[in-house]
C-alpha cells in the first residue's frame, strides 16, 4: 500500500534504529532495498518510497514462488499470483503487467473483468 512505514524504513533505517524486531523483520524486503540501490532513478524520498513499495510486492512474488505447494499449483496450472499496490490517496489499486513490466490500474491489466474463485 501507498505510505507503507515498513518501506519508509527501508529506504531510511535511521527511522528503525532503536526498534530491533523491525528491523529484524525489515530483512524480508531487503532484496527490494537492493534493487532500488541498483537503479535508483527517483530523488524525492516519497518516490523511493513508491518505488520500493513495487519493488517489495515484486520480491515478495518471488519469495512465493519458492514455497513448494506455490510451485506445485503454478506448474498444475490452477494457481495465479497476483502482485497489487493499493493506494490510499485514490483508492486505486495497481496491478503488475508482467508483460510491461509494470504497475497499471486494475481495469488495464484485466479488461475483461476480476472473477471471484
Amino acid at each position: 500500500h501507498s505510505q507503507c512505514g515498513a518501506m519508509s524504513a527501508l529506504i531510511d533505517p535511521e527511522q528503525v534504529r532503536g526498534l530491533p524486531y523491525l528491523s529484524v523483520w525489515l530483512e524480508h524486503a531487503r532484496a527490494a532495498a537492493e534493487i532500488l540501490a541498483d537503479g535508483a532513478e527517483a530523488t524525492d524520498l516519497s518516490q523511493r518510497v513508491d518505488q520500493a513499495i513495487r519493488a517489495n510486492v515484486l520480491v515478495q512474488l518471488q519469495n512465493l514462488r519458492t514455497h513448494p505447494s506455490v510451485a506445485a499449483g503454478l506448474q498444475a496450472g490452477w494457481l495465479e499470483l497476483h502482485g497489487w499496490v493499493y493506494r490510499f490517496e485514490t483508492g486505486e489499486v495497481l496491478a503488475h503487467d508482467p508483460h510491461r513490466n509494470a504497475f497499471v490500474p486494475l481495469r488495464e491489466r484485466y479488461p475483461e473483468g476480476l472473477a471471484s474463485a
